[in-house]
């Protein structure tokens, strides 16, 4: 592994543990075992080391939806597949978690404007498989980008609010929530 990969790895475990405003650039090169100039010949500041960290967080997840979207399956089963591995990716990437905490208690600056680049990737994501179901018949037209908001933060707010004070759901109880709402209605 190289220098650069040591970097990363010890700047997200940092972030990881202490959050953004928590981790300090001498903290990352002691968990590195590097020299703290040396981080500085990779990333031009603690915010670019966290913003790539980031892309490649969203580059695993699309990994992830890319993999687990099957052409010849329906839409509601593509997109069972996908919650589920999303689900699992999060409870996996105690990243991402720590900086939504931070920017809703703390609200730093640079947190705030690299989980909004992170949510705007992901809702791109979003966005191009409902139009991909649009597209194949398997869902009806419809305003993709609202479709996408609503799924994201609909997520969000069952696995992130609905804690506060439920009992958290489970894996199961939220795949059927969005397939209640987003694959089958609530109509009759």
């Amino acid at each position: 592994m190289d220098r650069k990969q040591w970097i990363l790895d010890a700047a997200t475990e940092c972030f990881s543990e202490y959050g953004y405003k928590g981790t300090s650039v001498e903290q990352v090169a002691k968990r590195a075992n590097v020299g703290k100039g040396t981080i500085y010949t990779y990333f031009k500041n603690k915010e670019e080391l966290l913003q790539v960290i980031m892309m490649r967080v969203v580059q695993r997840f699309e990994l992830s939806l890319e993999k687990n979207v099957v052409a010849h399956v329906p839409f509601h089963e593509n997109a069972q597949q996908v919650l589920k591995d999303f689900l699992k990716f999060q409870k996996e990437n105690a990243l991402t978690f720590q900086l939504f905490k931070e920017m809703r208690e703390l609200k730093t600056a640079e947190v705030v404007t690299i989980v909004q680049e992170f949510e705007d990737c992901i809702l791109a994501l979003l966005k191009k498989q409902l139009n991909v179901a649009v597209q194949n018949g398997e869902i009806v037209a419809c305003n993709l980008e609202l479709t996408a908001f609503l799924t994201y933060h609909m997520y969000l707010a069952l696995v992130a609010e609905w804690s506060k004070r439920h009992k958290p759901l489970t894996d199961e109880e939220i795949s059927k929530v969005f397939q209640l709402f987003f694959c089958g209605g609530l109509m009759r």
